[in-house]
């Protein structure tokens, strides 16, 4: 009897690996980009043999992991995803069809990696291409990147704009050239918790110098809210102990 129940329970088990196995291949099939698998090859093909194997465990702590298990193939570090995927994706697009970009460029870093932040910045779109020509003169690699993009962006504007348009989100590294552009006065700063705008030249500086991992340049406005915080660099030294 013992054997009988043994036996059921181990074709359940391939009769549900073999199901859970199509699913999955089925969704890496049609669901999963060229980004996905250029970026997480490695992450899809663990995760799709230890989903298989262990599918009852799958199964029970979340069924509906079988109508859709798109959340099984991106990757997290201590519960926070790391879409590299979805950010190479928006990147392309970006490059490919930029949206409208006016003669005066707005950026807000907002909620920023390391530090959340509350300046509004305004640019001329003719001071923020001198600034990208000059990086890609010193640095002519950086065509192909983000430098580019927003560079051909800024390029192709719409002088009758009215409006200020935003510096995309995924464009984070503009976070550099606005660094740049504000210290050299080339900017309108608002400190959004004053309610005001602040003059380049009232800015107070808090940047880091040769300190141990993540060095920032900070911008505050006079009642010390933080504006704008830029990784410059990241300095690894050794323990003298």
């Amino acid at each position: 009897m013992m054997m009988q129940i043994l036996d059921v329970l181990l074709y359940a088990y391939y009769a549900g690996t073999l199901v859970v196995a199509l699913r999955l291949i089925w969704h890496m099939a049609h669901k999963l980009d060229k980004y996905d698998w250029h970026y997480n090859r490695s992450h899809i093909f663990l995760s799709f043999i230890f989903y298989v194997l262990l599918w009852p465990i799958l199964l029970a702590k979340k069924p509906g992991y079988m109508m859709d298990p798109s959340e099984l193939f991106t990757r997290q570090i201590l519960g926070v995803e790391i879409d590299i995927p979805g950010r190479m994706r928006m990147l392309d697009q970006l490059r490919i069809n930029p949206p409208p970009c006016g003669p005066v460029i707005r950026y807000c870093q907002g909620s920023g990696r390391y530090a959340e932040t509350c300046g509004e910045f305004l640019f001329s779109a003719e001071a923020v291409e001198a600034k990208l020509v000059k990086r890609l003169q010193e640095n002519p690699v950086r065509a192909n990147n983000e430098v580019g993009a927003v560079l051909n962006w800024v390029r192709q504007r719409d002088d009758t704009l009215t409006e200020p348009t935003n510096v995309p989100d995924a464009w984070w590294q503009f976070q550099s050239t606005a660094d740049d552009l504000v210290r050299q006065g080339d900017a309108v700063v608002r400190c959004l918790k004053c309610g005001k705008e602040v003059q380049t030249n009232e800015l107070v500086r808090n940047d880091d110098s040769g300190l141990p991992g993540w060095n920032f340049n900070r911008l505050a406005c006079p009642e010390g809210h933080n504006l704008l915080v830029v990784e410059v660099m990241h300095l690894l030294l050794r323990n003298k102990g």
